[in-house]
């Protein structure tokens, strides 16, 4: 847990060769969002594109198995499909449209100097609800990625992608609205965290894109538990 002097927080990686761009800083709610029905990823713009998705998939699946893990599911997810920009109106646009696990894994990480190459266009953008936890006394809670999650044993907020087996979940998005969102951030952080004693203030402020890949969504959740509460919970849950 990190506790900012100066209310002013910032996080900081040694060594990290990653950069970031940030669209905005601004605090976001759920009536501050427009949300707009956006593209899949556009393989038209290379005929090399659908084959390497799959190839990459087959990999991370033997990859898996050698390794005794349970071979990954290619559940629905949600593509951030255009750079988020503020609009006329003062929103924050975002653009959303289907993807897949399997489009992600082949296209966010950059790990090859083929997906190095891709446009925006071309890759998954995945929109997860990943929360950095704010105690009530001001303190940063983060938690530690499993050992079979991307970024194993890194630090991470709380949180998971927005997936499905069958169904779309950009279309219930659209469907119900922006307010629909924030809700579901709120819920992963109960389900995250084992508790849902504490109220939560969720926030966005803003996207920061990740050279290497993807939109991280800056979701900010403000919690009415101090940090010692915090400590006992999870502690409990183990």
């Amino acid at each position: 847990m990190y506790k900012s002097p100066d209310g002013l927080w910032e996080i900081v990686v040694p060594g990290s060769k990653e950069e970031f761009m940030q669209t905005s800083l601004r605090r976001f709610s759920a009536d501050d969002i427009k949300l707009v029905e956006g593209k899949p990823i556009d393989y038209t713009l290379d005929s090399k594109l659908e084959q390497y998705v799959e190839e990459r998939w087959n990999r991370k699946v033997a990859d898996n198995l050698a390794k005794g893990i349970v071979a990954p599911s290619n559940g629905k997810l949600v593509r951030v499909s255009k750079m988020p920009s503020i609009n006329a109106e003062g929103k924050l646009e975002l653009h959303l449209g289907p993807t897949n696990y399997r489009e992600h894994i082949a296209t966010n990480f950059h790990d090859e100097e083929y997906a190095r190459s891709l446009s925006y266009d071309q890759n998954a953008n995945v929109l997860n609800t990943i929360a950095l936890l704010i105690s009530a006394d001001d303190y940063l809670v983060s938690s530690v990625r499993g050992k079979t999650a991307t970024g194993a044993d890194k630090l991470s907020g709380f949180g998971i992608a927005l997936q499905h087996p069958d169904r779309n979940p950009h279309e219930e998005i659209l469907k119900a609205g922006s307010s629909y969102l924030f809700e579901q951030v709120k819920n992963s952080l109960f389900e995250e965290t084992g508790t849902s004693e504490q109220k939560l203030d969720i926030s966005l402020r803003g996207f920061a894109y990740v050279r290497s890949g993807f939109h991280v969504p800056l979701w900010i959740a403000q919690s009415s538990l101090e940090k010692g509460k915090l400590y006992e919970i999870f502690k409990e849950r183990g």
